[in-house]
């Protein structure tokens, strides 16, 4: 975008939300732009796991979820350098790059120590571009959700049976 800016956008001012350890994976500039203005702060994916342990302590198990597209694949190379550290307190269990469809399928069957850890899904694997959304009636497990911007959270829609 920064390339063609003025010519697709001009005078059109930039505002952005990002994080050092994306921007250092995609090779963005740490000079801003003319006319942009925005918000960085660092991913710390393991803090929401750090409070899981308080408020569910019985959780062994955190299934990771993520998408098929280039920052969905970005997002999740964060979430196993930074969990590394987790691991002998968690067992990690990663489904990168799922078509909706089995995403789904597998959602209703976790055990009951489990917790989803849906990072950034902006595609599906069968390609589906995913938008954010907010849907009720939710897997019977506990969820995090550290982003929902550009995710595709209906995949949290599917209702388990043992409900």
């Amino acid at each position: 975008m920064t390339a063609n800016r003025d010519e697709l956008f001009a005078g059109v001012p930039v505002v952005f939300a990002t994080s050092p350890s994306v921007e250092a994976e995609l090779g963005l500039p740490k000079v801003r732009e003319p006319r942009s203005t925005g918000v960085t702060s660092a991913t710390d994916l393991t803090r929401t796991l750090t409070l899981v342990t308080q408020l569910q302590p019985n959780t062994k198990r955190v299934f990771v979820v993520s998408g098929s597209s280039v920052l969905d694949k970005l997002y999740e190379d964060v979430a196993r350098t930074q969990f590394r550290a987790l691991e002998g307190r968690f067992e990690f269990t990663y489904w990168s790059g799922l078509p909706m469809k089995d995403l789904l399928e597998r959602v209703v069957d976790l055990p009951p120590d489990s917790i989803l850890y849906p990072l950034m899904i902006t595609q599906d694997g069968s390609g589906q571009r995913c938008c954010a959304r907010s849907d009720r009636g939710a897997s019977r497990l506990p969820r995090t959700c550290p982003s929902t911007r550009g995710a595709c959270n209906k995949w949290v829609a599917a209702r388990s049976a043992a409900a």
